[in-house]
C-alpha cells in the first residue's frame, strides 16, 4: 500500500513509529536520525538526472543584456546553499546537462566572485544596481525543500552586489503559467528529465524563446557565445551516431538561466533492499 504524505517530518515520524515501512524525500536532518536507528537504511543514489535553476526572462530590462546575466550568476555563493539546504544529497551544477549524460561537458563554472559581478554590472551601466522581484515556488518539493529560504538567501547574496530582488510568490498554476508567459522577471524552478537522453534537457532549456515572448527575435539572435546554442545542437538530434550527437551538443552552455545545483533522492526503510 502507498500513501501520500505531502510533509518530509510526517514521513519522518512515521518511519520511526513503525507505521510505514519505506519512506522517500526526507530532509537531510532527518537522515542523522535514521542512521542512529539500527534497524533502519539509508539509500540514495549517487546522482540523478535533475537541475534546479534561476530563470532570467530576456524580455524585462535589464536581463537582456548578457552582462547583467553574469553578474548573477557570479553574485550568488550557489554552493555554499547547497551546502545549508540540502547537505550531502546535492551536488553544484555548471550547466544544465547531468555528468551522467553521455554528451556532457567540462564547462567553466560561474564561480562565486563579487568583485567580477559589480564589475559586469558596471560594464552594462548599472554601477549602482537595480532593483528587481526574484519570485520563488509556493510548494516544498525535492528539488526546492525551503523555497522562500532559499529566495530570500539568493536575494541577500544578490544586495552584496547592489541588486535589490524582492523574494515573490503566488498560486502554482499561476506562478508556471506567468512563468511560460515571460511575465516573471526572475523565479525559481526546476526539472527532472523526461528521458535519459541529452535532448530531454538541451531542447528544454536551450531555446532562448523560453526566456524571451518575442520569439523571432530570440531565435534569430543570441548574445552568449556568438550563435544559437540550438543552432549547435540541431544537427545532433538529427545524426544517428553518438560520437556525432556528443560533439555537437558538447559545450553548448546558455545563461538565460543560472544552474544551481542537482539533487538525489533520499530514501530510508527498515531493513529492506530497493533495487
Amino acid at each position: 500500500m502507498v500513501r501520500g504524505l505531502p510533509d518530509a517530518t510526517a514521513r519522518l515520524a512515521e518511519l520511526l513509529a513503525g507505521t510505514v515501512d519505506i519512506a522517500l524525500n526526507l530532509d537531510a536532518d532527518a537522515v542523522a536520525v535514521v542512521r542512529e536507528r539500527a534497524d533502519l537504511r539509508v539509500i540514495a543514489p549517487e546522482a540523478e538526472l535533475n537541475v534546479g535553476f534561476v530563470a532570467m526572462n530576456q524580455d524585462v530590462t535589464p536581463y537582456g543584456d548578457v552582462r547583467v546575466r553574469r553578474a548573477v550568476a557570479h553574485a550568488v555563493d550557489r554552493q555554499a546553499i547547497v551546502d545549508a539546504f540540502y547537505g550531502p544529497f546535492a551536488t553544484l551544477a555548471t550547466d544544465f546537462l547531468p555528468p551522467l549524460l553521455w554528451g556532457h561537458a567540462e564547462v567553466e563554472p560561474y564561480r562565486y566572485d563579487p568583485a567580477r559581478a559589480r564589475t559586469l554590472l558596471a560594464e552594462a551601466g548599472l554601477a549602482d544596481g537595480f532593483t528587481t522581484e526574484l519570485w520563488y515556488v509556493p510548494v516544498s518539493s525535492p528539488l526546492e525543500p525551503a523555497p522562500q529560504a532559499i529566495a530570500e538567501t539568493i536575494a541577500s547574496y544578490l544586495a552584496d552586489v547592489g541588486i535589490i530582488a524582492r523574494p515573490r510568490t503566488k498560486d502554482w498554476n499561476a506562478y508556471l503559467a506567468d512563468a511560460n508567459a515571460g511575465r516573471l522577471p526572475m523565479y525559481m524552478l526546476g526539472w527532472a528529465a523526461d528521458y535519459a537522453d541529452p535532448d530531454s534537457f538541451l531542447r528544454t532549456f536551450l531555446p532562448v524563446a523560453r526566456y524571451a515572448v518575442d520569439r523571432v527575435r530570440a531565435e534569430r539572435k543570441h548574445d552568449h557565445a556568438g550563435e544559437h546554442d540550438v543552432v549547435r545542437i540541431e544537427p545532433g538530434r538529427r545524426d544517428a551516431t553518438r560520437s556525432e550527437r556528443r560533439r555537437c551538443q558538447a559545450g553548448a552552455q546558455p545563461i538565460p538561466a543560472c544552474p544551481r545545483f542537482r539533487r538525489c533522492t533520499r530514501a530510508a526503510c527498515t531493513g529492506c533492499a530497493l533495487r
